[in-house]
């Protein structure tokens, strides 16, 4: 249940580019549930997918990074623990065995017993190793990450945070960007988590993707800005945005609701 920054939140790693136009599928695209064989492509994936991606440049590239070995290993360390963790809870899902994967969190309120102690053993091998893998200023933009994220993540859900379902990683490979398979990934999400009446939220982390998110209906609810205050930081702010898909307004939360904006069926 943990995403690669091991933030209390969901931040979306969503690569640099999801290569989508208008969010539309150009053609029938099939989805299927990963299985354990796609985690290594799953992982190689991420790790192309979001090397221009300014999000991941701010937490791993720091005057003091450990050596760029190190670095890879504790990351595809991290996106392996992860990428096993969706497949075995059954909540990770594929295209083509692995040109495009997504990732989600159900709602806290439904986590069993299973859940919360396989979820509390992965964190806390990713914290510990952590401990010996980040930098000193890596470990303070990881903090900084978890206490913005934290805060706006409550202002957005409230007391229905345990209640939403977390859309947490969706990458598509390079080369196979443009097809539509981020979008049916997306979709298929959506699906589950309208069948249970829920809110999906996400946290983009990159401003570039908005705009795909938006064509499938989600909305803008509250941005996040990294490194605005970092002395040791010399590229632009990193901006985080988060939103939230709303399934049909009888079975939503009224927190969610715009009385302007929502329209029901006749």
């Amino acid at each position: 249940m943990q995403d690669t920054t091991n933030s209390p939140g969901s931040t979306v790693h969503d690569g640099a580019n999801l290569g989508i136009s208008g969010g539309l599928q150009k053609r029938n695209v099939e989805v299927q549930r990963m299985q354990y064989e796609d985690v290594s492509t799953a992982v190689k994936i991420m790790e192309h997918a979001f090397e221009d991606d300014p999000f991941h440049d701010y937490l791993n590239h720091t005057p003091d990074s450990p050596p760029a070995a190190v670095s890879r290993f504790s990351r595809n360390f991290d996106a392996t623990l992860m990428w096993t963790d969706f497949t075995f809870s059954r909540q990770a899902w594929t295209v083509n065995h692995g040109d495009a994967v997504v990732g989600y969190q159900p709602a806290r309120s439904t986590w069993g017993i299973k859940t919360k102690i396989l979820g509390f053993v992965i964190g806390s091998v990713i914290l510990a190793k952590n401990l010996f893998t980040l930098s000193k200023e890596q470990k303070n933009r990881h903090q900084e990450l978890r206490e913005k994220h934290g805060k706006a993540t409550e202002d957005v859900l409230g007391n229905d945070a345990k209640e939403v379902i977390n859309l947490q990683i969706l990458a598509t490979a390079p080369a196979r960007q443009g097809h539509g398979y981020a979008s049916a990934l997306v979709k298929k999400v959506l699906e589950i988590a309208a069948d249970e009446g829920r809110i999906t939220f996400l946290t983009s982390s990159n401003t570039k993707n908005n705009g795909f998110y938006e064509s499938l209906g989600f909305v803008a609810r509250k941005t996040i800005t990294l490194g605005d205050e970092n002395a040791t930081w010399d590229k632009a702010p990193v901006v985080l945005t988060l939103m939230t898909h709303e399934p049909k307004p009888q079975v939503i939360s009224s927190r969610f609701l715009d009385s302007e904006s929502v329209k029901f069926d006749n």
